[in-house]
């Protein structure tokens, strides 16, 4: 699939762990051209994590579904903050523009965040576009990044968007009802 552009990640399984870690590089040699990817970080380690960011030179947008990390049976998943560092280094993903996190889960990522956000402004081909959510640790998430920082990125084309996603807790069924609205 050469020509491929975009590839996603999906769950591996329905269980509540993983099997065994994902390696994409394999995909990223044979498909250069990926702009859009979509990960978790759950069946990463931080060994197969950093190969598989380094094999896609193209990739422009990064999606990541934070959440649990496993470390049992000999397998640790990676963390957002083993992402953020991968990040940094400027051969990982040259071309990203756009990281979005799904599920956050790392309240202690505040200085990695920080340090990731600087050296992509810095680089080439600057971050345009930072948003990440979470559900479980709302208060965190709104303070990852000051006001003061976030008008400073702005000015200089980073567009930061921190959400509290609580839609896992807005579900609806007839049993159930419609979901209040708490905006």
């Amino acid at each position: 699939m050469p020509q491929l552009r975009r590839f996603g990640l999906g769950a591996a399984t329905c269980e509540l762990k993983p099997h065994d870690s994902f390696s994409l590089v394999t995909l990223g040699q044979k498909s250069p051209l990926i702009e859009d990817l979509t990960i978790y970080l759950a069946y990463l380690t931080s060994r197969s994590l950093p190969e598989t960011l380094q094999s896609f030179p193209s990739l422009t947008k990064l999606l990541v579904f934070d959440g649990y990390i496993w470390e049992n049976d000999g397998f640790q998943s990676c963390s957002f903050s083993q992402l953020l560092s991968t990040l940094l280094d400027p051969a990982t993903c040259p071309m990203l523009q756009e990281l979005v996190v799904r599920g956050w889960n790392s309240p202690d990522s505040k200085s990695g965040l920080n340090a990731f956000i600087k050296k992509r402004m810095e680089s080439p081909h600057p971050l345009q576009r930072l948003e990440i959510s979470g559900s479980s640790r709302a208060p965190e998430v709104m303070d990852l990044v000051s006001e003061t920082e976030i008008q400073f990125y702005g000015s200089k084309g980073l567009v930061i968007s921190f959400l509290y996603d609580n839609s896992w807790m807005a579900s609806s069924s007839p049993w159930m009802g419609l979901p209040i609205d708490t905006e």
